[in-house]
């Protein structure tokens, strides 16, 4: 697998923001790490509440230690 480069991670971000807006959700933090569990990219929408980066990031990294998608 290749491996996640900075801009494919920026652009995964940038397209989580863009459906949490048209589905107007709450403001959201979402968080995208590599194959080894580290953060690459994160963005914190204005008005997100304060745990919401530890939040995302504990999100990503247990399904990524699962083998599956945030969504599954």
């Amino acid at each position: 697998m290749p491996a996640l480069t900075l801009e494919q991670a920026s652009i995964i971000v940038d397209k989580a923001l863009e459906k949490g807006r048209e589905l107007k959700l709450q403001p959201l933090t979402v968080v995208v790490l590599d194959a080894g569990g580290q953060m690459k990219a994160m963005k914190r929408e204005d008005r997100s509440s304060l745990m919401r980066p530890e939040i995302a990031g504990g999100k990503a990294w247990g399904v990524l230690g699962m083998g599956f998608g945030g969504r599954e």
